[in-house]
């Protein structure tokens, strides 16, 4: 859909190499169709949209609510929503209560990671074994939704949301709206975890910085409503 709204993504998407394990910030000739993953593990129709930044995803979010596209107003979740929605109402760390679980609820770094990545250090080292039949990516909606409906809310691929990164959450709206001041906004949050995240580290309350593109970020896209029609659908 980048294509359809017309966004242009720049070439240039930090990733590892499968091959040597080296890490590339600056990715040349890597982007949103050719990541860098492994020749048997490309990017499908149905795989989450990767190596965008906060941008782009916020570009994607406007062509979205154009009103010759849809009629309704998209944009990207505050962090406080986000987390809001990923729990759908657990008060627990993650989805499942033992990590080597993990692979039953969320696409993360697991044996599939190992076998293609484990020349990496943080993949070599992962504390928590498991199966979740992914290398890289998985298609959306593979693993159980959570108690609101919704897949992929941990694991799978980082989500940007629309909040400036803060160390911590003193001074942070109370209302649940995106904390855009009190910081210069270079850098931006991720939540969520992605399918090279150590199982131990995808869990709700997990927050990260980024500032560029990476073959593991991609994008929630939340929906505006009205006081009236909010009410109606409780």
């Amino acid at each position: 859909e980048f294509e359809a709204a017309g966004i242009s993504v720049e070439s240039g998407c930090a990733f590892y190499n499968w091959e040597s394990g080296a890490y590339s910030r600056s990715g040349t000739g890597k982007d949103l169709k050719n990541p860098g993953f492994p020749p048997d593990s490309q990017q499908e129709d149905d795989h989450p949209v990767v190596c965008v930044n906060w941008a782009d995803a916020k570009a994607y979010v406007a062509w979205l609510s154009n009103s010759e596209q849809t009629g309704e107003e998209y944009r990207l979740p505050s962090e406080a929503e986000w987390e809001y929605a990923a729990r759908a109402g657990s008060d627990g760390a993650a989805y499942w209560s033992q990590v080597s679980d993990a692979c039953e609820h969320a696409n993360v770094a697991d044996l599939a990671t190992k076998d293609k990545y484990g020349k990496i250090k943080v993949v070599d080292e992962l504390r928590a074994w498991c199966f979740d039949r992914f290398p890289t990516t998985a298609p959306v909606g593979s693993f159980p939704a959570n108690d609101f409906g919704l897949h992929d809310m941990l694991g799978n691929v980082y989500e940007w949301v629309e909040d400036c990164w803060h160390p911590s959450y003193g001074g942070a709206p109370s209302d649940g709206t995106a904390w855009t001041d009190g910081s210069d906004c270079r850098q931006r949050v991720v939540r969520g975890g992605s399918w090279i995240t150590d199982p131990e580290n995808v869990r709700f309350a997990n927050r990260g910085k980024l500032d560029h593109r990476y073959f593991a970020n991609g994008i929630r896209v939340a929906k505006s409503l009205d006081a009236d029609r909010a009410e109606a659908g409780k």
